[in-house]
């Protein structure tokens, strides 16, 4: 014949939260399981754990006591130690012959639960934004080759002199850039997409240097490049770097202007391999510093999209990596990027 064991041991060897309250709504025991939960030292006392529960709690067991039926609370937030945490919360009248005995609380931290599944919730929401962008671009994209068409087509049959030629031009200049404008957000939209292998990285950077050097040429800019060779290899896309490389690039030379200097270099770090593209040009302005790398933000006036940093720092951080800037005005801008070796 087993021997029966106290209510209070039970109580205090379960592994969920447990709080017992008597009729009066008061709290008369509760389980190190619970005072763990609410931050509660050894020496605290029913109030403290009242005070901890909150008033929202509180008037749920009052609830379920009155109405003799169970009441269940989703999602309670509390401060515990100054951190906000989320439980999830059960209240049960106790009753002894139709006589109430008081009622008893379970409850867990589902914190981190909570916590992921808005994660997750915030990550299907951004995939449904993506692809219907995506869909955007796509049927948007038709009606401008169409514009595009006609407003060319308007421009050679018109007489030279005459104002439908002039307007003509204007309108397929302005599809033209609204042409560019999606094809950014096609690449802003792509930019995490990666296809990984361990390589060099200095063969895509020298050819973006190429790429631009007949770009920094006609615009009288001095191009220098330092990447040696080889560097170690390190897991990256390298369609992607150079992309990241040519927008720098770009970038810097527009920002360096006529008579200006591009300077180009990498090399390896113990856990990292950097790129940096420095420029002479004018610097950052202060107005547009705080939101450089946000999409359709530049600091150059009429000229650009807004969009190769925000594709830059898109790129880099999908590799795991960051992009990082200091700015000198009248001096110019230095920017860095630093890609991780594992």
């Amino acid at each position: 014949m087993s021997a029966s064991v106290p209510a209070e041991i039970l109580i205090r060897s379960i592994h969920t939260m447990l709080v017992v309250f008597d009729p009066e709504a008061r709290v008369t025991l509760w389980n190190p399981a619970a005072g763990a939960a609410l931050g509660l030292g050894e020496g605290a006392t029913g109030a403290d754990v009242e005070g901890r529960l909150g008033d929202e709690v509180l008037a749920a067991v009052r609830t379920a006591m009155d109405r003799r039926r169970a009441a269940r609370l989703d999602e309670v937030p509390l401060e515990i130690g100054g951190e906000p945490r989320i439980f999830g919360v059960t209240v049960s009248p106790l009753e002894e012959a139709d006589r109430l005995l008081g009622a008893v609380l379970t409850g867990r931290d589902i914190t981190e639960r909570v916590r992921l599944s808005s994660t997750l919730e915030d990550l299907t929401r951004q995939a449904e934004r993506a692809a219907a962008l995506r869909r955007l671009v796509h049927e948007l994209r038709t009606p401008l080759n169409a514009i595009l068409g006609t407003a060319q087509y308007l421009g050679l049959i018109s007489e030279p002199e005459a104002p439908a030629r002039r307007y003509a031009q204007t309108i397929a200049e302005e599809t033209e850039r609204l042409a560019l404008l999606l094809d950014g957000i096609s690449e802003l939209q792509g930019a995490g997409d990666l296809a990984l292998r361990t390589a060099d990285p200095g063969p895509r950077v020298r050819r973006a240097v190429e790429l631009l050097a007949p770009v920094a040429e006609d615009a009288c800019v001095r191009l220098e490049a330092e990447v040696p060779s080889p560097l170690p290899p390190i897991p990256h896309d390298p369609d992607r770097l150079e992309q990241v490389a040519v927008h720098l690039l770009q970038n810097a030379v527009e920002a360096a202007g006529a008579g200006g200097t591009v300077r180009v270099r990498v090399w390896a770090e113990a856990d990292a391999v950097v790129l940096e593209v420095a420029d002479t040009g004018p610097g950052v302005p202060d107005e547009v510093a705080p939101r450089l790398f946000e999409p359709f933000v530049t600091g150059k006036p009429g000229r650009g999209r807004g969009l190769g940093l925000a594709v830059c720092r898109e790129i880099v951080e999908a590799h795991g990596g960051q992009v990082s800037w200091e700015s000198d005005p009248g001096r110019g801008t230095r920017f860095r990027v630093r890609l991780p070796a594992s």
